[in-house]
């Protein structure tokens, strides 16, 4: 196994992407277009938001 902190960031990334995306799928009845409303809530900005509300 290497050690490749990138690679970590890729695997992280997606599996957030897919989390969210499963999460609005799965509890709402969005059309495609407004399902990419993912795409803003992984931002890293609205991450930061996120961790600092919770004290992560």
């Amino acid at each position: 196994m290497c050690d490749d902190y990138e690679r970590l960031e890729f695997f992280g990334n997606y599996l957030l992407d897919f989390i969210v995306a499963e999460h609005l799928y799965s509890t709402t009845c969005l059309p495609e277009g407004e399902m990419n409303t993912r795409i803003k809530v992984t931002e890293n900005y609205n991450l930061a938001d996120i961790v600092m509300e919770y004290d992560l």
